[in-house]
């Protein structure tokens, strides 16, 4: 060896040396040290070059990657990870919101480290930017007015004081509204509960004057779901309501006798979103109301105590009194941006696209978990960590620029929180040919791995790449939940409805979940770094493939809807186009096998109407599928470039996509299943065999914490305890609301014949040849719970809710709306 090559690979022993000082100390040490030391960092990136003299001069180390792929592997780092998140996610950007100078300055961020990479601009006119406009709020204009009329004098009463004594809601239409009034109780139609406000009263071309909330609030026995809310709560639902059965107009007041001891106060602008809704709407003080009713010889606490007792309506018209009044609300909209960077491959004809979106909720709003809280929502999970990973690969993948066979555009996606507004600009304004793109990655939410978990969806929507990502994982050694499907609440949906496949990393919901404790101290940096060197490594296998990948279509059902209802009501199975802001619903595409694919439904179709209603947006078919069940047979209206077609399909079940027959709806239905396990009674007493192996019983809980149950069908899959769930991104949310959630295995259930004997629900082992073919063994029931069965008991040991053949997870926000007001 000569004197030049000793002191070489001396030189090189000593930087391996304090390199490897370095990863033990960054190991140890609070991530927010990760930053400080940029020098030895540049050592370590010194040491990637002196390991590629070493390999030129015959140097006997050994690594299985080329330098360059090497080098931009080992580009990726913890510290840079998290100084983008910590820029990103600082309070300087106020929430990047989109539109506003938060994503603004992020953007130029994000586009000044494409342009030091070296990646080409795609935007508009040359520049790193895709421009787009959105809805960024709603402010009021000069012009609203209120007032009420005596009907007969035509005298008024004295003016109301906007944002004192009255708001408009955000969604409310503007313009002007005159006319008579009518009390219409809670405003709730409900068939499902035998309940209807509207129900002995003429509404149409009136004023409707309803409560707040719903009945029964505070009664554990109510069969409103206990003390939890209803979807029937919701504001919006109850406008759209009102619209359905002709109303023009709508007051809603705080309801009096469960909240005497709060504050009458009235709701922030934008509260519960800025889309129109069809009607002008307002948030009225309660006095006002409890005025004009004891003119009327009636108590507003009186009624509210009646129909609570009885369910009955109470609606009647508000004679001697009218409405004169004018909305003027103004839609702001601003402009917004994607940030696109290209690197170009020796194939000019085959592009990957990279993705991230970058945008977040600003200072909260309707997009919040805590709605009524007006602070900087920081969003370093979602999604300052998806847009740091789609920096590092944008360098990484830099470094390696004259060895790409394909190439990669790199986008980070602005809109996504207000409906994957950025990415469907961007599919609909492709700057490359979108023929031409062969595959999208989508990162969102990656910097939070917990239990070394993480989930890939859209494994089988390009040919052979789930069997790509288990050999990759080997090396990883990630626990990966694949799922199948192409679609989700995220970008990539954009893509696949353009039929390209996909693949989306996300490592799971939390606690600060769109709330504003979502910040970079937070974040797994070592977590992030795995996650990102996965993806570039599966991004360099689609590089280094000989063939594209070719496009599947994935026929399932979604685990979660997309505006059809978070998971409950009826399965149509369309994707919507979220940023188109005409009459309708338009849709990009439709499910494989899905009722919306049988019934003749085309990707650009507008729905407009629904079982013989209009539907004016997203909420209206949100809410026109929520009202039925599956099974049911409805009149569909589309519009099409040739015009209006009249389509009918029967709706299936959300989960499963396919239709259930009426009678085996009964069989397995909720009203069933109550009858036997008596809601707001106590549930049993005995103990449990978890999944996790514990011996638990319910007194454990009592007085302590709220218990999911989760009854589980195969003990070989993954159960609801902390020691084993693939549901964790949801299930983590429900541990949050101190609870305990507990997943049953099948030989816990067999083994308690007190549980049996009690709710005859006569669980069974399988034969040992149907374990056999069950892979380990199942349950069955006379009464049809032949998948799960999910129970909430409160600390008290009452028994609040039934979820029958489902998932724990596809009933989350339910299950949280229970447990919140527990």
């Amino acid at each position: 060896m000569t004197n030049d090559k000793i002191l070489l690979r001396s030189g090189y022993l000593a930087i391996e040396s304090r390199r490897h000082t370095y990863n033990q100390m960054t190991n140890a040490i609070d991530h927010r040290l990760l930053t400080v030391d940029c020098r030895l960092k540049s050592k370590v990136q010194s040491l990637m070059s002196a390991f590629v003299i070493l390999s030129a001069l015959g140097g006997s180390l050994s690594y299985a990657a080329t330098p360059s792929q090497t080098k931009g592997l080992r580009s990726i780092h913890s510290e840079d990870l998290l100084r983008h998140i910590q820029y990103l996610a600082s309070d300087e950007l106020e929430g990047r919101r989109a539109g506003e100078e938060g994503e603004w300055k992020a953007g130029e961020y994000i586009a000044k480290e494409f342009e030091k990479y070296g990646l080409s601009p795609q935007g508009d006119d040359g520049t790193y930017f895709q421009f787009l406009e959105v809805v960024s709020g709603v402010h009021l204009g000069e012009e609203n007015s209120l007032e009420f009329v005596h009907s007969e004098s035509r005298t008024p009463h004295p003016a109301l004081k906007l944002e004192e004594d009255y708001i408009p809601f955000g969604f409310s239409s503007s313009g002007e509204l005159e006319g008579e009034m009518v009390f219409c109780g809670y405003g709730i139609t409900a068939e499902e509960y035998h309940y209807d406000d509207y129900a002995d009263i003429e509404v149409d071309g009136k004023i409707v004057v309803i409560l707040r909330h719903e009945p029964q609030e505070k009664d554990e026995n109510s069969v409103f779901r206990g003390t939890g809310f209803t979807r029937y709560a919701g504001l919006r639902d109850k406008v759209i309501n009102a619209r359905h059965h002709g109303a023009i107009g709508l007051f809603l007041v705080n309801d009096p006798n469960n909240h005497l001891d709060e504050e009458d106060e009235l709701v922030r602008l934008g509260y519960a979103g800025t889309r129109d809704a069809g009607i002008p709407a307002f948030h009225l003080k309660r006095s006002f109301l409890e005025e004009m009713l004891k003119k009327q010889g009636k108590d507003l606490k009186e009624i509210q105590s009646k129909i609570d007792q009885d369910l009955k309506p109470e609606s009647f018209s508000m004679v001697g009194v009218e409405v004169k009044a004018y909305v003027d609300l103004v839609r702001e909209k601003k402009k917004a941006r994607n940030v696109v960077g290209y690197l170009e491959g020796r194939n000019s004809h085959e592009t990957i696209v990279v993705g991230a979106h970058y945008d977040h909720l600003g200072y909260g709003g309707s997009g919040s978990l805590d709605p009524d809280r007006s602070e900087i929502h920081n969003g370093a999970d979602d999604n300052a960590s998806g847009t740091a990973g789609l920096l590092e690969l944008a360098e990484a993948f830099a470094l390696q620029k004259s060895r790409l066979r394909r190439n990669i555009v790199f986008v980070a996606f602005t809109g996504e929180e207000l409906g994957l507004l950025g990415s469907n600009h961007y599919v609909n304004n492709p700057p490359l040919p979108l023929e031409e793109t062969i595959g999208m990655i989508n990162m969102d939410m990656i910097g939070r791995s917990k239990n070394n978990k993480l989930m890939v969806s859209g494994v089988e929507t390009g040919k052979g790449w789930k069997n790509t990502l288990k050999r990759l994982n080997r090396k990883a050694k990630f626990d990966i939940s694949y799922h199948d499907d192409g679609y989700g609440p995220s970008d990539h949906t954009s893509f696949y409805s353009k039929k390209i496949p996909v693949l989306f990393f996300f490592t799971g919901v939390h606690k600060d979940y769109h709330r504003p404790s979502d910040d970079w101290e937070k974040i797994n940096t070592r977590g992030l770094k795995r996650v990102t060197q996965l993806v570039y490594r599966t991004i360099q296998s689609i590089q280094r493939s000989s063939e594209p990948p070719t496009y599947v279509e994935v026929a399932s059902a979604p685990r979660r809807s997309m505006g059809g209802g978070r998971g409950y009501g009826a399965y149509l199975g369309v994707i919507p186009e979220f940023g188109f802001e005409d009459e309708g619903v338009r849709i990009t595409g439709v499910r494989a096998g899905s009722p919306a694919e049988k019934a003749g439904l085309q990707g650009e179709d507008v729905i407009i109407k629904f079982d013989g209603k209009g539907i004016k947006d997203l909420y209206d078919l949100t809410y026109a599928l929520r009202s039925k069940k599956s099974g049911d047979a409805v009149d569909l209206l589309v519009l099409r470039e040739r015009g209006e077609i009249a389509l009918k399909a029967t709706l299936g079940k959300r989960g499963g996509g396919e239709p259930v027959r009426e009678s085996e709806e009964k069989e397995k239905g909720e009203d069933e299943m109550s009858d036997l396990l008596e809601v707001g009674k106590p549930a049993p007493d005995f103990t449990l065999k978890t999944i996790g192996g514990r011996d638990v019983s319910l007194k454990d809980f009592q007085g302590k914490k709220n218990v999911v149950l989760y009854f589980y069908p195969m003990d070989d899959t993954p159960g609801c305890t902390k020691e084993a769930c693939s549901f964790r991104d949801n299930l983590s949310r429900i541990e949050a609301l101190n609870t305990e959630i507990l997943g049953v295995s099948v030989d816990g259930l067999d083994s308690h014949e007190k549980f049996k004997e009690k709710y005859n629900l006569n669980f069974t082992l399988l034969s040992d040849e149907e374990k056999e073919v069950s892979k380990r063994y199942g349950v069955l029931s006379e009464k049809g719970w032949d998948k799960r069965v999910t129970f909430i008991i409160d600390k008290n040991g009452i028994l609040r809710h039934i979820f029958p053949n489902v998932q724990v997870d596809e009933h989350t926000e339910e299950v949280l709306k229970i447990l919140e007001n527990l």
